[in-house]
């Protein structure tokens, strides 16, 4: 095995993870029109990456430069197009389980793990308000709204500013 396919293995990227389930021959065909060398705005564009991410994987080793880049010439950066289309089918080939930070709300799943449930779930009314659902979940209630507004807690919105949230509706890695 190369180096390199050992470099994607311990790779925990959302980026590869994404372009995993695109549809490769698509990615591939529009790499593939670029021509033997590209830019890195060139790239990102076909990948559908930003230019930090694909800046990313050239720093990693997973995708070669054509040459050296020349800052005072002010000309970009050229990549070998073929090592991109390497990391493309490597991807298709990798693991399929999402890295774990893609979770959502990771950060705070990870703190109620580790903190384990201390039985104050039971104490919460049968239906709690933001301010006492972030109260529990230990954290602010913006984040309760954005919860709310990717369902990951199902509530009902009475008006404008009101939730009509129970307290069983609440995911079950908290309880």
């Amino acid at each position: 095995m190369t180096t390199r396919a050992n470099l994607l293995r311990n790779v925990r990227s959302v980026s590869a993870w994404r372009l995993r389930n695109k549809n490769a021959k698509e990615v591939v065909q529009r790499l593939a029109e670029l021509g033997p060398k590209a830019s890195v705005r060139e790239v990102a564009r076909a990948l559908g990456w930003s230019k930090p991410t694909v800046m990313k994987f050239i720093n990693l080793g997973l995708v070669d430069r054509c040459r050296r880049r020349n800052a005072l010439a002010g000309r970009p950066l050229e990549l070998d197009v073929n090592s991109v289309i390497w990391l493309v089918k490597a991807c298709q080939r990798g693991p399929i389980q999402r890295p774990a930070g893609i979770r959502p709300f990771n950060r705070i799943r990870t703190k109620i793990e580790k903190r384990g449930t201390d039985g104050s779930f039971r104490e919460l009314p049968t239906r709690p308000s933001v301010a006492e659902v972030a109260k529990f979940l230990d954290c602010g209630e913006t984040t309760v709204l954005r919860m709310l507004g990717a369902q990951v807690i199902r509530a009902h919105r009475k008006n404008f500013c009101r939730w009509d949230i129970w307290k069983n509706n609440l995911p079950k890695w908290c309880r």
